[in-house]
């Protein structure tokens, strides 16, 4: 079963934010497509990952080359059916599927606090999904600790 998770952060440094969760995923063995609604918000995530320290390098790739099903983590601006990977992170108010939902161990929906379009879009998806049955949660950013606010559809123990 597919689990969601919400992470709001703050619009200050939203990259790195996505670093360290590309960097657990990463860590984890998963592999990773990650979803923005603009080509440049594509590019500067890249650049970004470029300019870490190199023993924090992630590999990956921005998708249209000749070896996407061969990225570790691969930055695309629209779904990805030929990429086999474990893990969908979406941001910048990127769609999600009902399939989506479906075809990924774990889906993360990154959105930042003063983006009005990012917030309603977070909305949506979690009305969505809470009536759904599916496993979500919702982490805020808060003083750089994360801190989980709601969780539904878990199985009671």
């Amino acid at each position: 079963m597919s689990e969601v998770y919400f992470y709001q952060i703050p619009d200050r440094e939203p990259f790195d934010h996505l670093r360290r969760l590309l960097t657990l995923s990463y860590r984890k063995g998963w592999r990773v497509a990650v979803r923005a609604r603009s080509t440049e918000m594509i590019e500067s995530l890249d650049r970004n990952l470029w300019l870490v320290p190199q023993d924090s390098f992630l590999p990956h790739g921005q998708s249209g080359g000749p070896f996407d099903v061969d990225q570790p983590i691969l930055l695309t601006t629209r779904q990805q059916t030929e990429y086999q990977a474990n893990s969908l992170v979406l941001f910048d108010g990127a769609e999600l599927s009902d399939q989506e939902v479906e075809n990924y161990s774990r889906v993360s929906i990154v959105f930042r606090t003063m983006q009005e379009d990012e917030m309603a879009k977070a909305r949506q998806n979690w009305l969505q999904l809470s009536n759904s049955g599916v496993c979500i949660q919702y982490w805020v950013q808060e003083a750089d600790k994360w801190s989980k606010k709601v969780e539904k559809n878990y199985p009671q123990t």
